[in-house]
């Protein structure tokens, strides 16, 4: 139990987590900005449905990406 619980506190534990974290923050970043962004060059219309697309996509790989880790 004591090597298992040891290598999380590995410094590659660590920056897999830390590159993990700011991956995430940077895809959630860009989700608020992204309509503002796209409402001053495309219309409204266009704007809803490619944020609406990227939503729809990261549902849709989510368990395929949630399979093929599970495998590893």
């Amino acid at each position: 139990m004591a090597l298992a619980y040891a290598n999380y506190r590995s410094r590659t534990f660590f920056l897999v987590c830390t590159c993990n974290l700011l991956l995430f923050i940077s895809f959630q970043m860009l989700l608020p900005i992204l309509p503002v962004y796209l409402k001053d060059n495309v219309d409204g219309a266009s704007a809803g449905l490619l944020v609406g697309l990227i939503t729809l996509a990261a549902v849709a790989v989510r368990p395929f990406a949630g399979y093929a880790l599970d495998r590893t």
